[in-house]
């Protein structure tokens, strides 16, 4: 009567032998699939992204072109290729800065019109940078301007008004802070010298600490309405721990113009 009992051992043991190598099997996947997602690259988590905090301060100002600090290679369209009606407008404004400055500029900030993104970088004032798991802010000394660059992935609102600013949305790529920023007004310059760009303008920005105090924005320009291709451009800041951000307002610059005229050197500013 125990014969049909022994009679099973052999298939339960063959059973358990398979069940074991099924084992042996999915754990063996598992571990392949989990050293495949580990070795995968990763974007730096909002923990563990490089840190861009600090007061900046641009190195040089008037444009975006490290090879032309002074802007006299301003009007060359192969760096600068301007549609004809990118190369009215510039040829209509009439900067006070580079090598054709003139003394009655039109250059709107002279109306306390703010420079916006992306002039402000090359204005002679620093900025602040503080970072937060979702969002980089920029405080500008220059006219107490501000800029939000969001990091959470959210849509600009529907139907928003174009502004100075415009609307970024950031992410990381390694060390370095990818930028997309839409939304602008038109109603500025790209720089000191006059560059124009309309409401179609799109800038790609790449921000990265090369060192410890040095901050490297490597930018492209597009606007079909202005420009018949892309452009690029590059800024770099330093960083200045022992400075903090002053006061100033654009208003407070009629003042200082008057103690111009006074001292005899004239006035940039139009006249009321």
């Amino acid at each position: 009567m125990r014969r049909p009992f022994a009679a099973s051992i052999p298939g339960v043991m063959a059973a358990l032998a398979f069940s074991f190598v099924l084992l042996a099997q999915t754990t063996n996947q598992s571990t392949n699939q989990t050293t495949k997602k580990a070795d995968a690259p990763k974007s730096p988590s909002s923990a563990s992204a490089p840190n861009l905090s600090g007061l900046w301060s641009p190195v040089g100002d008037v444009t975006f072109d490290p090879s032309d600090p002074s802007g006299s290679k301003a009007a060359d369209l192969a760096k600068y290729p301007m549609t004809p009606w990118g190369l009215g407008r510039f040829k209509a404004n009439k900067p006070a800065h580079g090598q054709d400055q003139v003394s009655n500029s039109n250059d709107p900030i002279n109306k306390c019109v703010p420079p916006g993104v992306p002039r402000v970088y090359v204005m002679p004032s620093p900025l602040e940078i503080v970072q937060t798991a979702d969002r980089l802010v920029m405080l500008f000394e220059y006219n107490s301007l501000f800029r939000i660059i969001y990091l959470d992935g959210r849509e600009p609102p529907k139907d928003a008004d174009p502004t100075y600013m415009g609307w970024s949305n950031g992410h990381w790529e390694a060390d370095t802070l990818v930028v997309d920023a839409t939304g602008f007004n038109g109603k500025g310059w790209l720089d000191r010298v006059g560059h124009p760009y309309s409401e179609d303008l799109q800038l790609h920005e790449r921000f990265r600490r090369v060192n410890p105090q040095t901050l490297q924005l490597d930018i492209t320009f597009h606007d079909p309405q202005a420009y018949t291709r892309d452009w690029t451009g590059q800024k770099l800041f330093k960083l200045h721990p022992e400075w903090h951000l002053g006061e100033y307002f654009c208003e407070d610059q009629y003042l200082f113009d008057e103690y111009q005229q006074k001292a005899g050197f004239g006035s940039f500013l139009p006249s009321k």
